[in-house]
């Protein structure tokens, strides 16, 4: 395949990244930057392409032109066609490709007996990417499919000696029984991308080289729940793109060491979103303290939201079209030096509760904007009443609210000249009437 058709069966970005970049940088992309979920395996690139990943190379072969282009930074160009190479003094050959003689691409290994034993990629001794094995004697396929590093891995089919098919679907670690429940331990940190459910031990993940956490790619993923005192040197986490994911949860003082005094706690990012079926986020006290980005963003099936207290203290909050959120409750100083919080086309929003000091503002004036917009379920509206909540709000948007009955606001909130912009809130009237506004009614 040419280099140009190649780039447009994978994509500028894939090929870039495959044949513009040196092999251990792609590792390290594929890894996710010390994230520790460990991409190893084969998959599709395209119709007829595959990507084998290992922790030493990866390989891409041409399964329909029968061709290796690329095995980490190695020029494949060499590799010669239609040879005959003797493997031992036994008798066991190989036909195929060659370079620097051993086999080295495509070809046919026969045993001793002149029987077929494999068919498709090979590199040296190890089978890799792609091929087939057969039952000696009877020259019928026992397996085809993808391989990693001589093991079982991808999609693949599994005959018996009749040509019955055994098995057919994915592989893994020569395997395709699962264990779809795995625990995190500090003896056993090693995930594969079948589980559904994920737990994590107390005091775990904590050493150095846990500096980023990006789920991406654990597909099949329903649950996750994190315990106490994990992740402590996580600067990242990226929850995306999981169709299957319902609940998120995590214990208390996670993704933080706040409580060793650590300088470097702050700018860190959590980022949660398009999970379609996502149910419920619990986030434990302390945990994401010095997070300054928090985005959760396409959870429409998400219904609740809880959050600890001292969670997120220097992100904002923005929760847009998500039309099954029914109650949002965030604990004492939980997002404290916020610049917006934004609660926006959420019709089934009944209940917003929030507990002392959660959502004061930082000092930016007029910057700062707190918007409650086309929420016509919202029945109550209940801050702590020795609370600084919404204190500092530059900017109060306050439209379409119809239900609402239950405000319960602070003699603090609203300080330092806020003004307000409020349409179809009437139960909010009387309640507003006693703080410093601006008033924009319409």
């Amino acid at each position: 395949m040419s280099r140009r058709g190649l780039r447009k069966e994978i994509g500028s970005r894939e090929y870039d990244l495959l044949f513009s970049t040196p092999t251990a940088k792609v590792i390290e992309e594929a890894n996710s930057r010390n994230s520790k979920v460990f991409y190893e395996g084969v998959t599709a690139l395209g119709k007829t392409l595959l990507l084998q990943v290992s922790r030493t190379r990866i390989i891409v072969g041409d399964t329909l032109h029968r061709e290796l282009l690329k095995v980490n930074d190695e020029d494949v160009s060499g590799i010669e066609h239609g040879h005959v190479l003797d493997l031992n003094n036994d008798g066991e050959r190989w036909e195929g490709d060659v370079l620097r003689n051993e086999p080295y691409g495509w070809g046919i290994l026969y045993d001793k007996e002149n029987y077929v034993r494999f068919e498709g990629f090979r590199i040296g001794e190890v089978s890799v990417c792609y091929g087939r094995s057969y039952y000696s004697v009877i020259h019928q396929v026992e397996y085809e499919g993808g391989i990693c590093e001589g093991k079982r891995w991808g999609m693949g089919i599994h005959y018996d000696r009749m040509g019955t098919v055994l098995f057919e679907g994915e592989w893994l670690n020569d395997g395709h029984t699962f264990e779809k429940h795995i625990v995190v331990t500090e003896e056993n940190q090693h995930i594969h991308n079948y589980i559904e459910e994920l737990t994590v031990s107390d005091n775990c993940c904590n050493g150095e080289e846990w500096t980023a956490l990006d789920l991406c790619v654990l597909h099949k993923l329903k649950s996750i729940k994190i315990g106490d005192h994990c992740f402590k040197h996580v600067e990242h986490t990226r929850i995306t793109d999981l169709s299957a994911l319902r609940c998120f949860t995590t214990g208390v003082h996670c993704f933080t060491n706040k409580m060793e005094g650590q300088r470097h706690d702050y700018f860190r990012s959590f980022i949660l979103k398009n999970c379609p079926h996502l149910r419920s986020v619990e986030v434990g006290s302390c945990s994401f303290f010095g997070c300054t980005t928090c985005e959760l963003e396409t959870l429409p099936a998400l219904q609740k939201a809880s959050i600890g207290d001292f969670c997120f203290c220097f992100c904002s909050l923005e929760l847009r079209d998500m039309p099954e959120l029914a109650s949002l409750s965030c604990g004492c100083y939980a997002f404290c030096y916020c610049c917006r919080l934004v609660l926006e086309n959420l019709p089934v929003l009944a209940s917003v509760e929030l507990k002392n000091n959660a959502f004061v503002f930082c000092l930016n004036g007029f910057e700062n904007k707190l918007v409650l917009r086309n929420l016509p379920a919202l029945s109550s509206l209940l801050l702590d009443p020795e609370s600084e909540s919404f204190q500092n709000a530059g900017f109060f948007v306050a439209e379409n609210l119809p239900s609402l009955s239950h405000v319960v606001l602070s003699p603090w909130s609203f300080q330092n000249n806020c003004m307000l912009h409020i349409h179809n809130v009437d139960a909010l009237n009387k309640t507003l009437q006693t703080y410093p506004f601006h008033r924009d009614r319409s």
